[in-house]
C-alpha cells in the first residue's frame, strides 16, 4: 500500500528544479537554478518535505554546496558524494539511477515556487494524517488502559504539529516592481518626511543618543546587544521595552532565561523606583511603598490603550515557534506587535536544526521573522572571551566580538555591544544604518532595574 500524501514524482520535479544538468541545460537555466536554491536556502526549508532518506540527503547536499561555493552541483560532483555515502555497489548504482531520472526530466522554467509549494501542501497533509492516526491510537490506548500516556503530552503532540505546519505554510513576503513604478508617490514621500520628520522617525528607545546612532527601532530591522554576564544586557531590553510601551507602542517580551515572576517584578521595579530586592523579598516593604506599590500599577494599567505582553516560552525554541505565537496573539486581539524583545537568542535553536553554525543561523531566522510581521526584533546575546581581554586594554567594540558565530554582523541591522564595570556602563555601535555614532555613556542603577545617560560624559563628548 502506498503511503497517503506522497507523491514521488513531485519530489523529482522539485529536485529537478534544483539540479544542474550539463548535457541539457542553458546559462539561463543556469542563473534560475541557483536562484531556486538560493530562495530555500534564505527561508530555511526543512528537509522532511521529502520523504525519502536518500532524497532528503540530497536536498540537504545541494543546500550545502550552494552555502559553501555558491553555485548549484554538477553532476560528476554529484556521484562522488553518493560514491562516499554509499560504499555498497548496489547502493550506489540504484542512487545513480535515480539521478539520472530526475536530471533526464525537462527544466521546468517559471515553475519552481508553484511546484515546491504542492510538495509543501502534501507534506503537511502527511504530517497530520499521521498525526491523526498517532492520537486515535494513544486515545484507543487510555480507553483501553493498556498505556499510562497522559492527555497533556497528547496536547503537546498537536501543539507542536499545528508549529510546523504553520510555519511551513506561511507565504513570504515578496515585493517586486520597476524602481520608476510611482515616482509622484515617491517625491510626494520624500517631500512630507522633509515637512514632518518625526512622522517617519522609528519607536523611540528612550535614549536621545541611542536614537541618533540608529534612527529608532524600525519594522524589519534586527537589533543585537552584545555584553559580558552581569553588564546589563536584560535591563537594557527591559528599558526599551518600557520606553516603546510609555510611548503607547505594543510591545511583546519574550523570555526565555528567566522566570516570569522574575520578569514581572523587574518590570515593577522600573515602574515605581522601589529597590528591586524589596520586590524579591516583600517583607521588608514599607507600608506606604506596598500603597504606592499598588496605586501605581492600577494606573499603569487603566492609562495604556497599548499591550506590554511576556511570553514566558521554553529552551530550545526556535523563531518558527515564536512567529506562531505571535500570530496566534495577534489574531486574539485584533492588534499588531510593534516592537518585540527576545531574551536571549543563545538559548533558541535555528528553524533548521541541521545547519552547524547554530546561532548564525538564529540571527538570520530572527531577521527573516522581523521581516515577515514587520516588526523590530530586539534581542541579546555574549561576548566571545577574546574580546573581554580587549576591551579591558581600551579596544573598541568589534562585530567579530560576538561569540558563538561571526554571521551575526551580516545579519544584523545594529550591534550594541556593553562594557564597563558595575556602576557605568559604555554602550558602543559597532553597527548601525546611516549613523556616524560610535558610543555612548550610561549610569547603571540596576537596583531600580533603569540604564541612564551619562549627561556629563555626553557633554564632555
Amino acid at each position: 500500500m502506498s503511503k497517503p500524501f506522497v507523491d514521488l514524482e513531485l519530489e523529482d520535479r522539485v529536485l529537478r528544479c534544483l539540479l544542474y544538468n550539463a548535457e541539457k541545460d542553458n546559462k539561463q537555466d543556469i542563473d534560475e537554478i541557483n536562484s531556486n536554491i538560493g530562495y530555500v536556502v534564505n527561508f530555511s526549508l526543512n528537509s522532511d518535505i521529502f520523504y525519502s532518506a536518500f532524497k532528503k540527503w540530497l536536498y540537504e547536499k545541494i543546500k550545502t554546496n550552494y552555502v559553501k561555493y555558491s553555485e548549484c552541483l554538477e553532476k560528476k560532483i554529484l556521484l562522488e558524494n553518493i560514491k562516499q555515502k554509499y560504499k555498497n555497489k548496489d547502493e550506489y548504482e540504484n542512487k545513480e539511477i535515480l539521478i539520472d531520472k530526475i536530471l533526464c526530466r525537462t527544466f521546468e522554467q517559471k515553475a519552481f515556487k508553484t511546484i515546491l509549494n504542492k510538495l509543501k501542501e502534501l507534506y503537511n497533509c502527511r504530517i497530520i494524517f499521521d498525526l491523526n492516526i498517532d492520537i486515535n491510537e494513544s486515545l484507543k490506548n487510555i480507553y483501553e488502559d493498556t498505556s499510562n500516556i497522559e492527555s497533556g503530552k497528547l496536547i503537546q503532540k498537536i501543539s507542536d504539529t499545528v508549529v510546523k505546519v504553520s510555519s511551513s505554510s506561511n507565504n513570504f513576503r515578496m515585493i517586486e516592481e520597476n524602481i520608476f513604478h510611482d515616482i509622484e508617490r515617491d517625491i510626494q514621500l520624500i517631500k512630507d518626511k522633509r515637512i514632518n520628520p518625526l512622522k517617519y522617525k522609528g519607536i523611540p528607545s528612550g535614549y536621545n543618543v541611542i536614537d541618533k546612532a540608529t534612527g529608532g527601532w524600525f519594522p524589519g530591522e534586527l537589533t543585537i546587544v552584545l555584553g559580558r554576564p552581569g553588564m546589563g544586557k536584560s535591563v537594557l531590553l527591559l528599558n526599551f521595552a518600557s520606553n516603546a510601551y510609555d510611548r503607547n507602542h505594543n510591545v511583546i517580551i519574550v523570555t526565555i532565561e528567566m522566570p516570569l515572576d522574575q520578569q514581572r517584578n523587574r518590570y515593577y521595579c522600573y515602574l515605581t523606583g522601589i529597590n528591586y530586592n524589596k520586590l524579591k523579598l516583600p517583607e521588608f516593604l514599607e507600608d506606604s511603598e506596598v500603597e504606592y506599590l499598588e496605586n501605581k500599577i492600577r494606573k499603569e494599567k487603566d492609562s495604556h490603550k497599548s499591550f506590554l505582553y511576556y511570553i514566558d516560552a521554553p529552551q530550545n525554541c526556535n523563531a518558527s515557534f515564536l512567529e506562531s505565537r505571535i500570530t496566534a496573539f495577534e489574531n486574539a486581539v485584533n492588534e499588531k506587535v510593534d516592537l518585540l524583545i527576545i531574551d536571549p537568542l543563545y538559548l533558541m535553536v535555528p528553524n533548521d536544526r541541521e545547519i552547524e553554525d547554530k546561532i548564525g543561523a538564529i540571527t538570520w531566522d530572527l531577521k527573516l521573522l522581523s521581516r515577515k510581521i514587520s516588526c523590530p526584533v530586539i534581542t541579546a546575546s555574549q561576548f566571545n572571551r577574546e574580546s573581554h581581554n580587549r576591551h579591558k586594554h581600551g579596544k573598541s567594540v568589534d562585530t567579530a566580538d560576538a561569540a558563538f558565530t561571526d554571521k551575526i554582523a551580516y545579519n544584523a541591522d545594529n550591534i550594541i555591544g556593553i562594557t564597563g564595570d558595575k556602576q557605568r556602563a559604555k554602550l558602543e555601535f559597532p553597527k548601525t544604518r546611516d549613523s556616524d555614532v560610535r558610543e555612548a555613556f550610561f549610569i547603571k542603577q540596576f537596583e531600580r532595574m533603569r540604564f541612564e545617560e551619562d549627561k556629563e560624559m555626553h557633554e564632555d563628548e
